[in-house]
């Protein structure tokens, strides 16, 4: 992806354009691959393809103070002499002293350079507090990003593009973004290269193995052959000359000592060719996994990275580990343990369900806060309907010393969908709510009930989704039920701190069969799969 990156400013930098800002927030890439460079604001079109000095000044001009502004032009379309445009952290000297004259594409080999910096050692080449970052920034200190990028244990070849990619001057760095896009391809090549040879001295290796294998078999089948033929003729020649006898038995046993050095030897060669044999399969596991990943076979991508040995495991390892969690979201916002999430059917928002007696919706694919739900008490469990109409919440009111009195027990909440606002309470209910489920069609709706840490039992209720009527209670655990979950043909699900699951029929009000033991709490709740009786508890 870096060597796209490369190419696409390449391409800008041969029709005259430099970017300016090159930073990774700047850099987007899309679903199937494609590299796109983003944010052109600062975009400069360099009059007659202008470049930068190529060689070194003899004497640069005095610094001068500058004001600086996010951005600043004239009336001609050209940015202002002495402004300060882009990320310091990203920039190179000569656009930190705002000595614009002296911009061009080599000023965006230093941006690219600094990408580069950052996918090495996860970090931009300046660090500090922002006053800090500037002054580096100025005075071109890159020192600190070089150890790092020493010590960073990647190819030293790549390493070294960075560096280059970050030297002080401009005419130490490469020409444009033709050049490192260059340089990039031809690592690359290199690194096919290497796997090439890797797997061609990895199958030379196995047939060498299974060769030494064999002979060694051929030899001990021999040297045992050999062996029972001396001991005959050592037994009738022991009668007639004893010395003879054991001068031959001696014999005998220097020669099966040296035929055991050799097989140590054969074992030690063998040794050697399994752990060269170990590198070339993480090679080849890399390579599936890479492949894998391509072909959207995210699961057996995974599967050849876990299989990987972990002593082994190096930057291209992180690499593809990181593909599995760019696209995760971290939502802040609840000041206590989240209890509880779901998504609605269509997948545009999430609720997540808090000890702080908040339901929070949030937008899924931005990660920002949309809606806040208060409670009076601790919400336990959070469910939407799958038509997508309702939402429903779940009370736990004994669970907080802080929840007065007279709001103890449970209640079910329910929200439109759409707009989060509360249409109804299914309560006040005797005991807490610990878990919520609607049936596929969104007909029914179950509640698993009962008090944390009491030796109460806990029951099930169920109600219609047209009335809101309450339908039934389903009794039977001993303890507190945690988690409820609806199947199909009229199935219901339910897994209780007693140690046991048990199926129940709603259309026939009953259970379906002997409760099932487990071999602890069940803590999450089960649930069926698709109707072909299966019960899944996790």
């Amino acid at each position: 992806m870096f060597e796209q990156v490369c190419q696409a400013i390449g391409y800008a930098h041969s029709k005259g354009v430099i970017h300016r800002d090159l930073k990774p927030l700047n850099i987007m890439v899309g679903a199937f691959g494609e590299v796109q460079v983003m944010d052109w604001g600062l975009g400069k079109v360099l009059p007659n393809r202008e470049i930068g000095p190529q060689h070194k000044p003899e004497e640069l001009a005095p610094l001068v103070s500058v004001v600086e502004t996010d951005r600043a032009a004239v009336g001609d379309g050209a940015t202002q002499v002495g402004s300060v445009l882009g990320t310091y952290a990203y920039m190179p000297p000569e656009q930190a002293l705002g000595d614009l004259g002296r911009v061009d594409r080599r000023s965006d080999v230093f941006g690219l350079g600094a990408i580069l910096c950052e996918i090495l050692t996860g970090c931009p080449p300046y660090q500090g507090t922002a006053t800090e970052i500037k002054a580096r920034a100025q005075l071109g200190d890159i020192g600190p990003a070089y150890e790092r990028l020493h010590r960073c244990g990647e190819d030293q070849a790549i390493a070294s593009l960075a560096q280059r990619c970050l030297r002080k001057e401009q005419y130490d760095r490469p020409a444009d973004g033709k050049a490192v896009a260059l340089e990039m391809a031809l690592y690359h090549t290199e690194v096919r290269e290497r796997l090439q040879r890797a797997e061609i001295e990895r199958a030379t290796a196995e047939a060498e193995a299974g060769r030494v294998a064999a002979e060694a078999r051929e030899e001990q089948v021999r040297l045992v052959a050999k062996s029972e033929r001396r001991a005959r003729r050592l037994a009738w020649g022991l009668a007639a000359a004893l010395t003879m006898g054991l001068l031959g038995t001696g014999y005998f046993l220097i020669l099966w000592r040296q035929k055991a050095i050799h097989a140590d030897v054969a074992r030690a060669e063998a040794v050697a060719v399994g752990e060269d044999l170990k590198r070339l399969t993480y090679a080849h596991e890399i390579g599936l996994a890479q492949a894998e990943w391509d072909a959207d076979n995210a699961r057996n991508a995974w599967f050849y990275l876990e299989s990987a040995a972990s002593e082994l495991r190096g930057w291209e390892h992180r690499y593809l580990r990181h593909l599995f969690s760019r696209n995760q979201l971290t939502l802040p916002g609840h000041t206590d343990a989240v209890r509880a999430v779901a998504f609605r059917p269509d997948g545009k928002y999430l609720a997540s369900a808090s000890t702080d007696k908040m339901v929070k919706v949030w937008d899924s694919q931005t990660g920002r806060l949309f809606k806040s739900l208060r409670h009076t008490a601790v919400v336990t469990s959070v469910a939407f309907s799958p038509n997508g109409k309702f939402l429903a919440t779940g009370i736990a009111g004994r669970y907080s010393d802080s929840t007065p009195a007279d709001q103890w027990g449970g209640n079910v909440v329910l929200w439109n969908a759409e707009s989060f606002a509360e249409i109804k309470r299914l309560g006040p209910l005797t005991d807490d709510v610990w878990s919520l489920a609607f049936d596929s069609e969104s007909a029914h709706l179950a509640a698993g009930m009962g008090r944390w840490g009491a030796s109460a039992s806990g029951e099930i209720k169920i109600w219609d989704t047209a009335t809101w009527q309450e339908l039934e209670t389903l009794k039977g655990h001993e303890r507190v039920v945690l988690g409820v979950a609806f199947g199909k043909s009229g199935l219901l699900a339910s897994g209780s701190m007693d140690g046991t699951v048990r199926i129940w029929d709603i259309t026939n009000r009953g259970q379906v069969a002997s409760p099932l033991k487990i071999n602890r709490t069940s803590d999450l709740p089960p649930a069926l799969e698709g109707g072909q009786n299966q019960l899944v508890c996790q």
